[in-house]
């Protein structure tokens, strides 16, 4: 039994130097060859699906495309529109209170039409005092309208024809002339008790006549005495 005990711490031993041996060669042999050099690999696999090539084409690779712009729509060219033709104007007519356009129209010999058309932004029904109307070249001048005349101071009374225009105020005064009925009379001066009215005729005569036989159209009140 010791026997076999001896062996195997001898062979442990031996086995133990044999181990110690190895390492240190193994040292020895690294410290003389430096450390190994990595191992880099040659080639790395890759699965890559390869593309098929597209034709070639001629732009530079270092050139950007600009996206090309649609093409834009042709454009209808616009209808002329139909002018209307121009209207020779004459004269122009302020409108006044109570004035119509077809009473324009009337005025100037033009029909009511024509008159529309030479004023294409009046509005025919609705025309008021101060606005201008063309008056287009045809129509007619209006007829001057009649001086309206003041009413005479006074008038020989209808039935009173063939009155006497005498010098003085008295029946006894020279006779100058004859006045026919409604002949119009203006009054320059009165008798103090308004029987006696000296007056001028048309055509410049003076003279006194009756006030009983004469129209007064004026306040006598305001009318001098004569003295």
């Amino acid at each position: 039994m010791n026997g076999m005990r001896g062996l195997e711490t001898r062979a442990i031993l031996a086995i133990a130097l044999l181990a110690g041996a190895g390492l240190l060669v193994v040292v020895f042999v690294l410290s003389r060859v430096g450390p190994a050099a990595p191992v880099i690999p040659t080639a790395t696999a890759l699965n890559v699906t390869p593309v098929p090539a597209g034709p070639a084409t001629s732009a530079s690779p270092t050139a950007t495309m600009a996206p090309s712009m649609p093409a834009a729509a042709p454009t209808s060219a616009p209808t002329p529109t139909a002018q209307p033709t121009p209207v020779a104007i004459a004269a122009r007519h302020t409108v006044t209170t109570g004035d119509t356009l077809w009473g324009i129209a009337v005025q100037y010999g033009l029909s009511l039409d024509a008159l529309v058309a030479a004023n294409p932004g009046i509005n025919p029904d609705r025309i008021r005092p101060g606005d201008s109307i063309n008056i287009p070249v045809g129509g007619r001048p209006p007829s001057a309208a009649p001086k309206a005349t003041a009413a005479p101071d006074a008038r020989v009374a209808p039935d009173a024809g063939n009155l006497r225009l005498r010098q003085t105020p008295s029946t006894s005064g020279r006779i100058l002339t004859r006045l026919a009925a409604n002949t119009p009379l203006t009054i320059l001066a009165r008798s103090i008790n308004n029987t006696w009215l000296q007056v001028k005729t048309p055509d410049g005569a003076q003279g006194w006549v009756m006030a009983r036989y004469v129209i007064v159209n004026i306040d006598l009140s305001k009318v001098k005495v004569a003295r």
